[in-house]
């Protein structure tokens, strides 16, 4: 957050800074301090190096810290410095908090400082000035030294920092003290890899000169129809960050493969990169002694001048450069392809007579789409068998060059779940590949062939941290709970859906549904009886079973509830209906539902806590702001994830991923939300008067047509959006102030409006079908009578009395279809009525005076007369219970 809006995210009296603008040595060393100084909040001033920002946007929920302009610094007491002595090196509010509260210091620092007192003035609890090649290196001396443990994160950050400070420990400022540090951080699992991939530093002159070399006595090498570009220098003494020049150039100059062979005395280093398939110098340069993996090595020749090095090294790329698999020699040609408008029964017979999975569908001559076998059994079993394949096919397509690699191939099918992959050459279909010829050209031993899986998750990301900050503690202990009952069960336990997808959006729910791999409500049982062995945990003190669809919902004693399910797949004999439920494991039964960003799960179990599983690429359409089916029958299985799908369309500002919206429609061209019980419709209309953006939400229904799919009568033009617009903007007002005892239903109020011009023969028929009561159909036929007359006379601000005598006795449901008609002043004058109605009191008159002094027994009558006074209290009149009684005896007394 910013400095103006003033809602500080953190109010610290302890804090960690660095200087200004900080760099991955500054940052490392400020989460060391943490681990020393656990009480102390990291503050991070300005923007960090590019490469820090890279690793914030992965790592920030693992090490949190806050921006300086997040942060109230106005009661801070202790304040710990690193990478930095200076105070004017910090960011300008630390400074002014630092002047004004006298925090005590602690300073680590490892570069020179040469005035005797730093921060004159201020008590300092310790300060460690070291010319050393890192402030890390500092601070991991120090948790070496208190046996402070890290984590692997911690130990890559770590060494991230000393690494780029150091220069890869070329910079002549490192000393052995930089690399016993970082011998100790990969002692405790700090990841080179992902080192490499954020340090940046620049090259020291004599790198520049060699990177120089290596360009000007360039050689392109074409060995086995595969190009190699090879780089040639001498050097009489030894530079080095020879892996970081090549790197450089292989990134800048284009090429697949590109070699340095570079004389330095009397040995010859020879270092490549590559991203060719063909190339695997992982074992070119371990048949010269040297070593690495198949897409960066090196090697060393003692002895072998340049020239000599060159010559071997061109002779053993003849052996080590192999063409590699391409899509061509995998893909299975001629293709069986079928037409867009062939009926879907058509398109089962193929599959029957020939055992296919998917096949292309053409249409115009051209690749238009995929049919997979199993959208084909989807459609048959809803009796779509004369509808074209093309109302159901999948229009996304995944498709190859026949010149691409065999990783490629692999590639695509794992990250987006598909078995067949269509071969294109210059734009025009002549081959498919499907998973079977993947796996055979990937595992000579089909023994091996297990290891080439497309069930698992394309992408499992930690949400430990997350949980920890985003849930209550209890409710973290009894996710822990269930996932060590799991595992003592050896049975799978999952978190999954909207829990999850509002986790990662950091939007508080905690509606938890729990996944079991197993019987769900055995499962329950078992765990209740875990419970019970140890009460001072959790207790649960109610299960509510529901076996046709294996579930149970369970109460706990501390006001936790969680909906337990088995891992099940669902078959739907017709659209619309009930599904028919089947055990099944948690890939199974995410894709069964219903848009990808509920399809994720979080593992429960011990050793994976908090892993994220994805297998759909959700996590991807969650941050994109996407709303995707997972198959393309997902509609015609459940019509009500059309409303569903908007709803969370406007609830998260999300879009509908073009094909999604492409099937929503069909399916209401289909009339298959026409299909679905009017009892499941309703449901969904309540829930989404529960958002917060509901005229947003209907708008989307009308401009969609699924206000038309659901009430035949209503049509959506200009006229009723503007009447929308009103009824939504009063609707919290009139709730609010008319809500006696919560009876005010917003589903009915929103028929007055939806239903007005209905007939009496079309309301019966909502009647029936949405479950409504036959006397709140009458008032939505007679209320909309005279709507436009009440709305005239609030319009034009008659009076109160005339007012009373057309509005006594209206439901609260039609108050607020009344303010859809309603101008400003209108409403205004409306709020101003309803208050004075609602404080009218009587202070001498009620029903049993009146029948007893003057013998009024009708309850009409008495009702009339009521009315009669309520009329002229509405006009400011019978304030006090004398003038009550002169009224009553003027009306009702004998000769008067």
């Amino acid at each position: 957050m910013g400095k103006e809006d003033k809602r500080w995210l953190a109010k610290p009296e302890k804090i960690i800074v660095s200087h200004k603008n900080p760099d991955f040595d500054s940052f490392s060393a400020s989460v060391a301090a943490q681990r020393l100084y656990p009480d102390h909040t990291i503050v991070v001033s300005g923007e960090g190096a590019q490469n820090l920002e890279d690793f914030f946007a992965i790592y920030k929920e693992k090490i949190p810290f806050y921006r300086e302009e997040s942060v109230d610094l106005s009661e801070i007491k202790e304040t710990v410095i690193v990478d930095a002595c200076l105070k004017e090196r910090l960011g300008q509010s630390i400074q002014n908090a630092i002047s004004r509260n006298k925090p005590i210091l602690r300073i680590y620092d490892h570069h020179p400082f040469f005035d005797e007192d730093i921060f004159p003035g201020y008590q300092k609890r310790e300060v460690v000035i070291e010319e050393i090649g890192s402030a890390t290196t500092l601070m991991v001396e120090k948790i070496r030294k208190q046996n402070v443990e890290i984590d692997k994160i911690d130990a890559t950050l770590f060494s991230t920092g000393i690494y780029e400070d150091t220069g890869n420990f070329l910079f002549s400022s490192t000393t052995p003290r930089d690399l016993q540090s970082s011998a100790f951080l990969l002692e405790n699992g700090a990841n080179l890899d992902v080192v490499s991939a954020f340090v940046k530093i620049d090259m020291t002159i004599d790198q520049k000169r060699l990177l120089e070399d290596l360009l000007t006595n360039k050689v392109v090498k074409h060995i086995n129809q595969t190009e190699i570009a090879i780089g040639i220098a001498n050097s009489e003494k030894f530079i080095g960050g020879l892996n970081l020049i090549v790197s450089k150039l292989w990134m800048s100059e284009g090429y697949d493969t590109f070699i340095a062979v570079v004389g330095m005395g009397k040995k010859t280093y020879i270092v490549g990169r590559t991203s060719s398939p063909d190339v695997n110098l992982g074992e070119l340069m371990g048949a010269l002694s040297g070593g690495g993996h198949k897409r960066a090595a090196a090697c060393k020749l003692t002895g072998v001048p340049v020239d000599d090095a060159l010559k071997i090294l061109i002779t053993y790329l003849e052996k080590y450069v192999t063409p590699a698999v391409r899509a061509k020699h995998l893909m299975s040609s001629p293709v069986r392809t079928v037409f867009a408008n062939m009926p879907i029964q058509s398109i089962n017979k193929i599959f029957e007579e020939t055992g296919y999975g998917g096949l292309p569908v053409i249409e115009d001559g051209k690749l238009a789409g995929m049919i997979v076998r199993r959208d084909v059994q989807k459609a048959m079993a809803h009796l779509l068998n004369d509808k074209p394949v093309k109302s159901i096919m999948s229009t996304k397509l995944q498709v190859v060059d026949i010149e691409d690699s065999i990783e490629k191939v692999k590639a695509m099918m794992v990250e987006n779940g598909i078995g067949r992959i269509p071969v294109l050459k210059e734009g025009v279909l002549i081959g498919i590949i499907s998973r079977t010829d993947l796996i055979r050209a990937s595992y000579k031993d089909e023994r091996d062939q297990a290891r080439f899986d497309l069930e698992s998750p394309i992408s499992q990301y930690d949400t430990s941290i997350l949980l920890q900050r985003s849930i209550p503690l209890e409710l973290t202990r009894l996710l822990k709970l269930i996932g060590e009952t799991g595992d003592q069960l050896n049975i799978k336990t999952y978190v999954v859906g909207g829990f999850v997808r509002d986790l990662l959006l950091r939007t508080p729910n905690l509606d938890v549904d729990v996944v079991v791999e197993g019987n769900a409500i055995e499962f329950v049982k078992k765990l209740s009886a875990r419970c019970e062995e140890s009460p001072e945990s959790f207790r649960i003190r109610k299960i509510e079973e529901h076996t046709p669809f294996q579930v149970a919902k369970a109460y706990f004693d501390k006001g936790y509830t969680v909906d337990f399910a088995s891992a099940r797949i669902e078959t739907y004999h017709s659209p619309g209906a009930l599904p028919v439920v089947e055990f099944s494991h948690i890939r199974k039964d995410l894709v069964r539902r219903d848009f990808s960003i509920n399809a994720m799960a979080i593992d429960l179990g011990k050793d994976a806590f908090g892993t994220l599983l994805d297998f759909f690429r959700c996590r991807r359409d969650l941050e994109s702001g996407s709303i995707r089916v997972l198959y393309n029958t997902s509609f015609i299985d459940d019509p009500t994830r059309i409303l569903r799908g908007v709803r969370y369309e406007i609830r998260f500002g999300f879009a509908m991923e073009e094909r999604t919206l492409e099937l929503l429609k069909e399916a209401l061209s289909e009339k298959y939300l026409e299909r679905v019980s009017g009892g499941r419709i309703r449901r969904e209309f309540q829930r989404s008067l529960t958002e917060s953006a509901l005229f947003d939400l209907f708008k989307r229904y009308g401009e969609l047509e699924i206000l038309k799919h659901c009430f035949p009568a209503t049509y959506y033009t200009e006229t009723l959006e503007a009447k929308l617009k009103r009824f939504f903007d009063r609707l919290l007002w009139v709730e609010k102030f008319f809500n006696f005892k919560g009876s005010f239903n917003r589903f009915y109020a929103l028929l007055y409006l939806l239903l007005e011009y209905n007939t009496e023969e079309q309301l019966k028929e909502v009647e029936t079908e949405y479950g409504v009561p036959r006397k709140v159909t009458r008032d939505i036929f007679a209320f909309s009578k005279k709507v436009e007359l009440i709305a005239h006379m609030f319009n034009t601000e008659s009076p109160f009395s005339d007012l009373y005598i057309l509005l006594e006795g209206a439901k609260s449901e039609s108050l607020a279809y009344l303010c859809a008609y309603l101008t400003e002043d209108g409403t205004n004058h409306f709020k101003e009525y309803s208050r004075l109605r609602k404080g009218v009191r009587f202070y001498y008159v009620d029903g049993m005076m009146l029948t007893k002094q003057y013998h009024l027994d009708e309850g009409s009558v008495i009702r009339e007369v009521i009315a009669g006074m309520t009329k002229e209290k509405m006009n400011g009149l019978l304030n006090t219970a004398e003038e009550e009684k002169d009224y009553l005896d003027r009306l009702l007394s004998p000769g008067v």
